[in-house]
């Protein structure tokens, strides 16, 4: 697992678009804290709350809301 977490660390040197998905129903819950850490400096960061058909409407438009604001991320939902 740790040899994993190097390498992905490396690779993310390469990417110019970090997409980020999480369960609509636990948003906050349901990301990796580590992860995002990793991200380098000037990479875009997107997230995407899925399964937004199995959640509750309203809450989801807050959490979208509280993700743009407080991580200032642009966030969306789908359910793919």
């Amino acid at each position: 697992m740790r040899k994993a977490w190097w390498e992905l660390e490396g690779e993310l040197k390469k990417v110019d678009l970090f997409i980020e998905v999480r369960d609509a129903w636990i948003p906050f819950t349901s990301w990796n804290k580590a992860l995002i850490d990793m991200i380098p400096a000037g990479v875009k960061w997107l997230v995407v709350l899925n399964k937004i058909d199995l959640a509750n409407t309203s809450k989801t438009k807050l959490y979208l809301e509280h993700i743009k604001k407080e991580e200032k991320v642009e966030a969306f939902g789908l359910s793919a």
